[in-house]
C-alpha cells in the first residue's frame, strides 16, 4: 500500500509533468524502480527461495538420515551383548576419588 502510494506520487514527477522536470525526472524513474524492484523481492523472490530451499531440505533430509544412521546389525564400536563381562565391575583404588561418601549421611 505504501507503495503504491508513493509510485502514485512519483509518477507526475517522472512523467515531467509540473516545472523543472529535465532536473527532478531522473531521480522519480530511479525511485520508482527501486520501489518496484524491492517490492518484487520481498513479495515474489524471498518466499520463493524459500520454498526451494524448503523442499530441498525435506528431499535430503531422508537421505542424509539414512547416510548418518547405523545400520541394522552391527555394533558401531560397541560390544556385543556377548562379550560383556559378566556380574559387577570392580573400581580401580584412582575411582575412589570421585565416588561420593555415602558413609556420612545425615539419615543415619
Amino acid at each position: 500500500m505504501t507503495t503504491v502510494a508513493m509510485v502514485a506520487g512519483m509518477l507526475p514527477v517522472a512523467l515531467g509533468w509540473g516545472g523543472d522536470s529535465d532536473f527532478r525526472s531522473p531521480m522519480a524513474i530511479a525511485v520508482i524502480g527501486g520501489l518496484v524492484t524491492s517490492t518484487l523481492l520481498t513479495l515474489v523472490i524471498v518466499p520463493a527461495v524459500f520454498t526451494v530451499f524448503d523442499d530441498l531440505e525435506r528431499w535430503l533430509a531422508p537421505k542424509a538420515g539414512r547416510l548418518l544412521a547405523e545400520p541394522i546389525g552391527t555394533t558401531a564400536g560397541r560390544l556385543p551383548a556377548s562379550r560383556l563381562p559378566a556380574g559387577p565391575i570392580a573400581l580401580g583404588p584412582s575411582s575412589a576419588a570421585i565416588l561420593p561418601d555415602h558413609s556420612l549421611t545425615p539419615d543415619q
